[in-house]
């Protein structure tokens, strides 16, 4: 389930504070890197799933 921004913003934590320090981008950048090195016929169900919205570039909410 994700929550609009609107929603973040009614709760203790604003959503810049969620975006800045709740979400690593490092996190986001290891995991491409392991799908770029990973062998895909060994990929998780949402390591394929991943896989398969960066080739095709779409935004790929889990």
């Amino acid at each position: 389930m994700s929550l609009n921004r609107s929603a973040f913003d009614n709760k203790s934590v604003t959503f810049e504070h969620h975006i800045k320090r709740e979400h690593n981008m490092w996190n986001y950048i290891y995991f491409f890197v392991l799908l770029k090195y990973k062998e895909p016929t060994e990929y998780t169900g949402a390591e394929c799933y991943v896989s398969k919205c960066l080739k095709v570039k779409i935004f790929c909410p889990l």
